[in-house]
């Protein structure tokens, strides 16, 4: 079977009667080589030329979807993405070794009622990202803290190979450990993504499952905006029926991968923006069966949205410290600041959050004791609405200063501290009665 990225394994499953003619005791067989548990795995589809004449676009007809059951009897339920052409396909990342048992359920009589196993192996992976201790991070297997330290680029997708290429490694010998990215970009890069709403093109999204999987192999997770701001995901998909297929899309392509969801670009930029991110984060909620984190970016702060009850952890565009402070008090959910401001090393200013260095680095050490996990940007690498990476500024000094911030961190109690009130004429963060 062949291996893509050296993790995603693609595999086959044999049309219902080939199996039937082999064997009835093969209709539950192995169908993939034994994969690594929390690596993505495919299970394909391909339809025959009856189905693909009844199906012309069967990312608008075609309903394929399968319950996978996990040795210890946890039920996940997937559904199938097209990827061009006549196939279809499956991902799923087991979350524990041993037997895998699936039955498919599809408006495809031939795959209809298809039932078949894979089998997982033991990794060393701790497994996918969630809450923990009210406003840290840890992991889903292991009993294990995630120190979050973010950069931003939005227009990772789109990228020359060789830029992306130099970019993944800065950041990950940087000790960078999140990348912030829009998966259709900003403006006329959505019709690359989606030529119309009714249609993804599979070449893109199969580059951006290699650029997120290249990410991952890095130890980084890829925070997945879905679209850009000023009603960006209104105008690509103008209904909700579009919307919600477009998500349920990228749940079944990226789900099985090391992500996080962060909503669209500064949300209040939208018309009725709290409602459309109400509606797509209740999708990602119900349909993720992994529950990836999920939140929205924002002109200053996600944290009103909490009360609508899909969102588990804040977004701050701010270096607003009383903002911070006091919403720290009121929220029992990790916050992480994304454009505390971006550094201004050489490459010039557009807005007043670009700062120079020292700047930057006072914000950085403000939004840590404001409880808040830091996202990086620097104005030659972030890429805004149009531009590219200027290699020049990947070590740029703020990518140093984080560095340190993260060297620092990594040797505290950091998933224990909260922000401590009572310094005079400072801030700091404490573990009371111990540091």
């Amino acid at each position: 079977m062949p291996r893509l990225a050296g993790r995603l394994v693609s595999m086959r499953v044999l049309p219902l009667p080939a199996m039937l003619a082999i064997a009835a005791p093969l209709f539950a067989q192995t169908v993939c080589p034994p994969t690594p548990a929390y690596a993505p795995c495919d299970i394909v589809f391909e339809l025959n030329e009856e189905e693909a004449r009844a199906h012309p676009n069967p990312y608008m007809s075609v309903d394929l979807q399968a319950e996978m059951r996990s040795p210890r009897y946890r039920t996940i339920g997937l559904a199938a993405f097209w990827d061009g052409g006549r196939r279809l396909v499956l991902r799923l990342a087991p979350t524990e070794a041993g037997r895998w048992d699936f039955r498919v359920v599809s408006n495809i009589a031939r795959f209809n009622g298809m039932q078949g196993n894979l089998e997982a192996t033991a990794s060393d992976s701790p497994g996918f990202l969630r809450p923990r201790n009210v406003h840290h991070w840890s992991y889903t297997e292991a009993d294990r803290p995630h120190l979050w330290m973010g950069d931003t680029c939005y227009r990772f997708a789109f990228l020359e190979q060789d830029l992306f290429d130099r970019l993944v490694e800065a950041r990950a010998r940087q000790k960078f450990n999140h990348l912030r990215g829009s998966v259709i970009g900003f403006g006329d890069d959505a019709q690359k993504a989606f030529p119309s709403p009714d249609e993804p093109n599979p070449e893109h999204f199969r580059r951006l499952d290699q650029r997120i999987l290249a990410l991952n192999r890095k130890g980084i997770t890829a925070d997945l905006l879905l679209a850009g701001d000023e009603n960006h995901l209104a105008r690509v998909f103008p209904t909700w029926q579009q919307r919600k297929r477009y998500v349920r899309y990228l749940i079944s392509r990226y789900a099985a991968m090391n992500i996080t969801w962060q909503g669209v670009q500064e949300f209040e930029e939208y018309e009725n923006g709290r409602q459309l991110l109400k509606e797509i984060g209740e999708l990602l909620k119900k349909y993720d069966p992994y529950n990836h984190p999920r939140s929205t970016h924002t002109v200053a702060t996600s944290a009103p949205l909490a009360a609508d009850g899909w969102m588990n952890y804040r977004v701050y565009q701010s270096s607003d410290n009383p903002l911070g402070t006091i919403e720290h008090l009121l929220y029992g959910m990790p916050a992480v600041n994304s454009e505390f401001a971006y550094e201004d090393s050489g490459a010039g200013r557009t807005h007043a959050h670009h700062v120079d260095t020292d700047t930057f680095r006072k914000r950085l050490w403000n939004a840590s004791m404001n409880g808040q996990y830091p996202v990086y940007g620097n104005t030659g690498t972030y890429t805004g609405k149009s531009g590219g990476v200027d290699v020049q500024y990947l070590d740029a000094p703020g990518a140093r200063q984080m560095t340190v911030w993260f060297d620092f961190f990594s040797g505290t109690r950091f998933w224990d501290l909260e922000p401590y009130f009572d310094v005079d004429g400072g801030r700091a963060l404490a573990l009371p009665g111990i540091e």
